[in-house]
């Protein structure tokens, strides 16, 4: 699970500069790749 912040609005997650924990990485380097959101590090 990573830690993300979203960058932009993104459906079914949250809003523009939401924290969002326990994102699955395949779904977390999707949204980092499209430049919708940073990465905050993996979860431990």
């Amino acid at each position: 699970m990573v830690r993300i912040e979203l960058l932009k609005d993104v459906k079914g997650l949250g809003k523009k500069g939401d924290r969002i924990s326990d994102v699955p990485s395949p779904k977390a380097e999707e949204l980092i790749k499209a430049g919708k959101a940073k990465d905050l590090g993996f979860k431990k």
